[in-house]
């Protein structure tokens, strides 16, 4: 009798390397006594079988993982005291909308609470804990945390799915540093910090090392902030040098098209965003074939679109971006208010990826406010300013610190402060009327601010 061989369907078999890799080499299993390598290799193996598989082997996963967090949370006496207001058991948890019960959280909702009540018991060893602090452009500082192991995964994990989206391998020159980072080094990668910046003591030498540093060590892969990047590609300009960069990664602010375009233009090469914070990680990247719109890094946490009381709302329809962490098991964060706006894009998208394809509208507190009640997206006044800036500005900012109130600060290139103040209330005035009253101020020093972002609008607190 001819024996039956087992012949699974390819589905099939992404379920079985799903499982495998979730159930074993998952980021959040112990990794002591593994090799950082061997796990990080069998985890970035899982990413292209998940972002072309069917959106039900997403749900399993995301569904498998969450229960090990709810796990980890029920351990928590803060986490726990929620969980069980919200009627939310692990063991009955059949579906992902079931998380829909639980209250929404937010930085404030941790105001009064140390970070040791909302730490796991297996991480009161600080030394299996690596801390993240925001730098506070949302208004409110924050510090956060997880695992150091998942951690050091994760970022090489998720960093290398979009070099690979681009075209771009970091094996490809063997152990050649690659990575010239304007946001400090980048953890698991060989980089360089670069942390220029315009207005500092001996900016024109310091732009110079800077730049023979990137030549000497031929880092291919820039990541900056878009702020800095518009700064830096600026600067080159004006050097008339040239870089070895085959691509760009702007992250941690919205990247704007018209200094991407000029950024391309300078620099030579695709400058490509990314979606993150601080406190929980890579959420998403600009898909390749469709600028503005961005995939979910879905095998890592659970993206919804909710309102206020975060309820959650239908696809295609814009609202607060509320995140669930499936991977940090240190800190647990379930169902964040990140004070984000944005929508899930319900068509398919063309690249053909079915990880979830979201629309990025920016943070929730970049949006100038009016005594009316009306809101202006802070980009709004940031396109009409651009073409100034080359040609009178070198550095600016603007402030809301009341209701009816902006203050310009500025630091002028050249040009008469007076006709500068008239020309652009004029023009400021056409596109968010006269509700609100303009104050200029010239400071004669400037700060990058922490982790050197250079914040060009400071929101109404």
């Amino acid at each position: 009798m001819k024996r039956k061989i087992f012949n699974p369907t390819r589905n099939e078999k992404k379920r079985m390397v799903v499982r495998a890799v979730a159930e074993f080499l998952q980021p959040y299993r112990s990794l002591y006594g593994y090799r950082h390598e061997f796990v990080t290799n069998a985890y970035r193996n899982l990413l292209p079988e998940t972002e072309y598989a069917d959106p039900s082997l997403m749900h399993e996963l995301q569904l498998l993982r969450l229960k090990k967090i709810l796990r980890i949370a029920e351990t928590i006496p803060w986490w726990r005291d929620r969980l069980e207001g919200a009627g939310i058991q692990r063991e009955s948890l059949t579906a992902l909308s079931v998380l829909e019960r639980l209250p929404p959280v937010s930085k404030q909702s941790f105001t009064n609470t140390s970070r040791a009540e909302l730490l796991a018991p297996a991480f009161k060893d600080r030394e299996r804990l690596v801390l993240f602090r925001t730098s506070g452009t949302t208004g409110a500082p924050f510090e956060w945390g997880g695992d150091r192991n998942t951690s050091f995964v994760e970022s090489a994990s998720y960093f290398h799915r979009i070099l690979v989206w681009h075209g771009i391998s970091p094996k490809r020159d063997g152990r050649r540093p690659f990575i010239a980072s304007f946001t400090g080094p980048t953890t698991a990668q060989p980089s360089v910090a670069c942390n220029w910046s315009p207005v500092e003591t001996n900016a024109d030498q310091a732009f110079q090392n800077l730049l023979d540093q990137i030549t000497t060590g031929r880092y291919r892969v820039l990541y900056i902030y878009p702020t800095n990047l518009l700064l830096f590609a600026k600067k080159l300009a004006e050097s008339r040098q040239k870089l070895p960069f085959q691509l760009v990664v702007a992250g941690g602010q919205r990247l704007d098209d018209d200094s991407r375009e000029y950024a391309e233009k300078v620099l030579g090469c695709p400058v490509v965003a990314t979606y993150g914070s601080t406190e929980v990680g890579q959420i998403a990247i600009e898909c390749p074939k469709l600028r503005h719109h961005y995939h979910v890094h879905a095998e890592r946490l659970f993206l919804e679109i909710t309102d206020e009381q975060g309820r959650r709302l239908p696809d295609g329809e814009e609202g607060l971006i509320t995140l669930t962490s499936l991977e940090n098991r240190a800190l647990p964060l379930l169902r964040y208010h990140i004070g984000d706006r944005g929508r899930i894009v319900p068509e398919k998208c063309p690249c053909g990826r079915t990880l979830p394809l979201l629309a990025f509208s920016g943070k929730q507190m970049d949006f100038i406010r009016f005594p009316s009640g009306k809101i202006a997206p802070f980009r709004q006044i940031n396109r009409f300013l651009l073409p100034l800036f080359f040609d009178e500005i070198e550095f600016y900012q603007i402030m809301q610190p009341t209701l009816g109130q902006l203050v310009i600060r500025v630091k002028l290139r050249h040009g008469d402060k007076q006709s500068f103040e008239s020309r652009f209330s004029n023009e400021l005035y056409k596109h968010i009327g006269t509700e609100l009253s303009i104050i200029f101020e010239y400071p004669a020093l400037w700060g990058a601010g922490s982790e050197g972002k250079m914040r060009m609008f400071v929101p109404l607190l």
